[in-house]
């Protein structure tokens, strides 16, 4: 749609500012830091990490992230009370 904005701005000879604004446009949604761009970058990574990555390291970054799991404070709070040694 911008496309086609610009396009005829140009077609009909417009008011340069009107199309430094739909270039400006242009440029936040597909330029090396545009959102269409950053979200394909995402999508990409995280179909690399579903192919490559087996399932317990998937489990293990989410773990992370979440502080579930094995990473819940929680639990290594617990752990180290019962006498378990948790090294140093």
């Amino acid at each position: 749609m911008l496309y086609d904005r610009l396009e005829s701005h140009v077609n009909e000879n417009k008011d340069p500012s009107d199309m430094e604004n739909i270039i400006n446009a242009l440029n936040i949604r597909t330029g090396s830091f545009g959102i269409e761009r950053k979200n394909l970058v995402n999508s990409l990574f995280k179909t690399i990490i579903e192919v490559s990555f087996p399932n317990f390291v998937k489990y293990l970054f989410w773990g992370s992230s979440e502080n579930k799991g094995i990473f819940l404070d929680e639990s290594l709070h617990k752990e180290s009370n019962s006498g378990i040694y948790m090294g140093s």
